[in-house]
């Protein structure tokens, strides 16, 4: 007969966690925790403010279109811009230096 028998009432369900020590519990506290810092990162890409800022950017730029000029055209321009440019004429001999 065990002293729960005596008392008359079933025995008390006993769960795993009456075998384990606090040392073992503070380990497994550490565990987690060192599993979390090294995924906080991620975890902030994912979900944090900034990944929310990013996903908005990249759905306005997706919403961007290119737009295609006549390169000929430009080219002409921007050398015409070049030939208008003032110029500086070089002196042939450098100045003497006092």
């Amino acid at each position: 007969m065990t002293p729960d028998d005596a008392v008359g009432g079933p025995p008390a369900a006993t769960g795993y966690t009456e075998d384990v020590s606090w040392p073992w519990i503070v380990l497994l506290a550490i565990g987690v925790g060192v599993v979390v810092a090294a995924e906080w990162p991620r975890f902030e890409r994912l979900a944090g403010a900034d990944a929310r800022r990013l996903r908005a950017r990249e759905k306005r730029k997706a919403e961007w279109t290119v737009i295609s000029t006549d390169d000929d055209e430009f080219v002409r321009s921007v050398q015409a811009d070049l030939e208008a440019l003032p110029t500086i004429e070089e002196r042939e001999t450098p100045r003497e230096e006092r």
